[in-house]
Formats: C-alpha cells, sequence, structure tokens
C-alpha cells in the first residue's frame, strides 16, 4: 500500500477549513515506515513486518533483563504470528514450547540461555533487605568479580520462596546444574507469550498453562461447588463465579450448569 503524504496533508487542511474555517494552518508529516503488518501491543510496544522482517520497539525480547531463553521463544512466536497467513493454534504452540523447555537440558554450553540478568544500582552494602541480586552481588565482591553500581549480575534461579525467586552466580560453587523450572517458566517465558495472546486473540485461555493459576482454579472450583450444594440463594454465588478473573469462560458455565442442577432447598 503506497501512502500520499502530500495527499494526505491536504485532505487534513481541507477538514480543517470545513469543520474549525481554520484557513491558515501547518501541518509536517512525513512516512516514517511501512508496515506490511503490525501488532500494537501498548503505548511504545508494538512490532511489525518491514520488507519481511521484523522491526519492534519496547518488547521483552529487546530487554537485557529479559531471560534470553524466553527472549528466544517470544521472538519466534510473534515471527509465527507475523508471517501466519491463517489461524493459529495457539494450544498446539504453548505445549510444543512448554514441552520444550521442561525437556531442554542445561549445562555449559547453553547455560547463559537460562541466566537472568538483573541491574544492581548501588553496593550490596547498602541494601536494606537482603534480595537475590544483592547476595549475587556480594558473593561477586567476595569472590574478586568485577562490580560496580549498575552493573548486570548474572543470576541462575535455582529455587524461590514467598519473597520471590532463589539463585546464585553461574560461577559459584552452589550451582548444581539444577534450575527452578516451575517458577522460570510461569514467571519468565509463560508472559512473555501470554502478553501477545492476551491481544490478538483474548478468548484464548493461556492461564491453563500456568501450574500455579491451575492451583487456583481447582481450589475455587470445589468451593464453589460446596456453596453451591449447601445455599439455596445460589444466584448469589454464580454473581460471584461470573465475575471471578481466575476461571476459564469453560469452567464457569460448568459450574453453572452444576448450580441448575443442585439446587438446595430452602430451610425456612
Amino acid at each position: 500500500m503506497n501512502v500520499d503524504v502530500n495527499k494526505m496533508i491536504d485532505d487534513l487542511n481541507l477538514h480543517l477549513k470545513n469543520e474549525f474555517n481554520v484557513n491558515q494552518s501547518s501541518i509536517n508529516i512525513k512516512l516514517d515506515k511501512h508496515f506490511t503488518k503490525l501488532l500494537y501491543i501498548a503505548k511504545k510496544n508494538y512490532i511489525g513486518l518491514i520488507d519481511g522482517k521484523l522491526y519492534a520497539k519496547g518488547i521483552d525480547f529487546l530487554k537485557t533483563s529479559t531471560l534470553p531463553y524466553a527472549a528466544k521463544i517470544q521472538k519466534e512466536f510473534l515471527e509465527q504470528v507475523l508471517n501466519s497467513k491463517s489461524q493459529l493454534n495457539y494450544d498446539a504452540i504453548l505445549n510444543k514450547i512448554k514441552s520444550d523447555f521442561y525437556s531442554c537440558v542445561f549445562d555449559e554450553s547453553n547455560i547463559d540461555s537460562i541466566t537472568l540478568k538483573m541491574r544492581v544500582t548501588k553496593h550490596p552494602s547498602k541494601y536494606t533487605t537482603a534480595s537475590t541480586p544483592a547476595k549475587v552481588a556480594t558473593w561477586m565482591i567476595e569472590n574478586n568479580k568485577q562490580f560496580h553500581p549498575g552493573i548486570f549480575v548474572p543470576i541462575i534461579c535455582t529455587g524461590h520462596d514467598d519473597k520471590g525467586y532463589i539463585g546464585v552466580h553461574p560461577d559459584s560453587n552452589q550451582w548444581q546444574g539444577k534450575i527452578d523450572r516451575d517458577y522460570i517458566w510461569c514467571n519468565q517465558i509463560l508472559p512473555k507469550i501470554s502478553r501477545i495472546t492476551e491481544v490478538i486473540s483474548p478468548q484464548f485461555d493461556w492461564k491453563q498453562y500456568d501450574p500455579q493459576i491451575v492451583i487456583q482454579r481447582e481450589k475455587k472450583i470445589e468451593q464453589y461447588k460446596k456453596w453451591l450444594t449447601e445455599t439455596a440463594k445460589n444466584q448469589h454465588v454464580i454473581d460471584k463465579i461470573e465475575k471471578d478473573v481466575v476461571l476459564s469462560s469453560k469452567q464457569k458455565e460448568m459450574l453453572i450448569q452444576f448450580a441448575s442442577r443442585n439446587r438446595a432447598k430452602s430451610l425456612w
């Protein structure tokens, strides 16, 4: 598609004259880039094809702090989306991405792909709480590794707790070749995909691939069934179900059907 910038300016000037009685105006417009396909995620966050090549702004795979493995997966997924001429099977894609990640062996040959890079803005002794990046920075100083405030420290995620992820420096003897795959999947890889699917296919249930959300759903379903079985005022419960942001549309439909089959009799 060719864009006639001069005609666009003439049309805008005519619109200003007809709608706002502006006889003299100055509009400077130039054609910056010509996308054959464009996916707009958010403000200053988009990606498209220019002459068959990806052009992106603000996308996760461009950021230093993004896990390299997750960046690679997101970029490949976006290439599939932008180059596809038909509707993609997102379930098949997510299943393969998840299967490949959980079966991949990470060792010295590819450890960089699973190493986070987190910025430490000051000397670790000045932090009031001992975060994982601060602990790794302390290890670097104690082991004569290069460190200065503002540096990105390398971290391998080996576990997690209520406060977040736990990790070590790749050169530390605490690194025993094991990573916390569940945490990495739920917090590093899946969000990079879901951010895209939420825009291009809002009805797609990406939450079914998050083990933490799956557990939440199972607990909620059992709780809703209990409430529906024990109360005659099930419309109140149904209203809560319909507003629930964790359950999928299919699970909500199943619970509403369950409510119609299991109406508790009023005791008064």
